[in-house]
């Protein structure tokens, strides 16, 4: 029982140590007119046996399987006001050792685009507490492996319409947001929320974030098997993610980051850390 406490332990301070550059589209701050920012990242979740079943109990795989992405990230100031925003992923999915004899379905490898996001983000002013309206679509861009279930993002179209606000100190900032996802072709709806805070040392940020993705509605849509077992961008995927960012600027335009989170509770998702490096450029 220790024992298990301790990796439960360990699973979440992993975490809270290093946050997505995701939630850099939730912030209520947007670039000056021309300005732009551009973050090349590698991302990977470590090979992983288990992951949070739809009762968000522990369950063994079928098959361990490794994920890794390369992605590109951008913002450029429309306006004073208003933020454009791009994301595009690249996806290497790979399924090897056998766990569960069970509804065994192929080993594979599968290359292939994610979902491209395209998003706009307009500021609402404010003086102390900044706000901001943003809408963000997630393209249906996702390869298939039948024979091996694997699959590089959902294939439908999301619309994520969100509200943030946050407010910027000398060396700290905190900003909260809230939106509500569309989801086509028959998967779920789901409410996004999360919270993220940031203090700067030296050169510096150590930022830490909460981030809750929780399904509203029923799917309408039936998955192969094999998909269903290797638990990819499948329905009824909920969680309350905790994680971390380490950013070091040497100057004002570029700089490096590190990165790390996992659930502390979750549904069809899996039960492992995952990290990413990168590195960004921007000026303003």
């Amino acid at each position: 029982m220790r024992n298990r406490y301790f990796r439960v332990f360990v699973f979440i301070f992993s975490g809270l140590l290093l946050a997505g550059q995701h939630l850099l589209a939730q912030s209520p701050w947007v670039r000056s007119k021309a300005g732009f920012y551009a973050q090349l990242s590698w991302q990977f979740i470590p090979e992983y046996h288990k992951r949070f079943s739809d009762n968000a109990n522990l369950r063994y795989m079928h098959r361990a399987i490794r994920e890794d992405a390369v992605q590109l990230y951008g913002e450029y100031g429309l306006s004073r006001k208003t933020t454009a925003t791009i994301a595009l992923p690249l996806r290497r999915i790979e399924s090897g050792t056998q766990i569960r004899a069970s509804g065994d379905y192929a080993a594979g490898t599968l290359l292939g685009i994610g979902n491209i996001s395209l998003g706009i983000r307009h500021s609402l002013g404010g003086d102390a507490v900044k706000a901001a309206a943003s809408l963000r679509v997630d393209l249906p861009t996702q390869a298939y492996q039948s024979e091996s279930g694997l699959r590089t993002g959902f294939p439908a179209t999301t619309i994520l319409p969100m509200i943030s606000v946050g407010r910027g100190y000398r060396r700290a900032y905190w900003f909260a947001y809230g939106g509500y996802g569309f989801r086509t072709e028959g998967y779920n709806h789901f409410i996004n929320l999360g919270l993220e805070a940031g203090l700067k040392l030296r050169k510096f940020w150590l930022i830490g974030f909460t981030d809750v993705h929780d399904p509203t509605t029923r799917p309408e849509v039936e998955l192969p098997l094999f998909n269903q077992q290797s638990s990819l961008y499948v329905p009824n995927q909920a969680y309350v993610a905790v994680g971390g960012k380490i950013s070091w600027s040497p100057s004002r335009f570029w700089g490096i980051t590190g990165s790390a989170a996992g659930a502390a509770y979750g549904r069809n998702v899996p039960a492992q850390p995952a990290y990413s490096l990168g590195a960004f450029f921007k000026w303003d």
